[in-house]
């Protein structure tokens, strides 16, 4: 499952651009239709405006950045900070993981005393972190297997990674 939060920049009829502001993540689009639920049920979208969305949804094959919501908040959580959860893509041991096609530093987080955190909320080490980290592969019968979920957090509206998150 793929969570974004951050804010919509562009919005047209069934869709919208998601940007996390400052962060080199966006745009993302995002498309709503009839099982789309929450604050923008049945393919409604929020308008381009300041504030703060969070989307829960599933990556679109096909080309580009494009995640078919699920659910659309026009709530967010962790005091509208913004943030992005997806399957790690790829990686550089102890310094980037790729998420959703964006190469992103994670190997200095601000936040303190928990910079990477495991899946029971207890803080790791980096090396810990990167260690449990396994990109997306594709075995020799050919059948996908994702990545590991993470989800980074930053310190909106500036640019720097706040914590970074094993998920399950």
């Amino acid at each position: 499952m793929i969570r974004l939060q951050g804010e919509v920049t562009a919005a047209a009829a069934s869709s919208f651009t998601l940007t996390i502001t400052g962060t080199g993540v966006g745009p993302v689009t995002v498309e709503a239709d009839s099982l789309t639920t929450g604050d923008f049920a049945g393919g409604a979208v929020p308008p381009a405006a300041p504030g703060c969305v969070q989307v829960r949804g599933q990556r679109k094959a096909g080309g580009g950045v494009v995640v078919t919501a699920g659910e659309i908040r026009s709530s967010c959580s962790s005091s509208d900070r913004h943030f992005i959860q997806a399957p790690v893509e790829a990686e550089t041991p102890e310094t980037t993981i790729t998420l959703l096609g964006f190469v992103l530093d994670v190997s200095n987080p601000t936040d303190t005393p928990d910079k990477w955190v495991d899946v029971n909320d207890v803080g790791i080490t980096r090396t810990a972190f990167f260690n449990a980290v396994t990109p997306a592969t594709t075995n020799s019968a050919g059948v996908s297997r994702p990545g590991t979920l993470v989800k980074v957090i930053f310190d909106s509206p500036a640019s720097a990674v706040r914590q970074v998150e094993l998920e399950d």
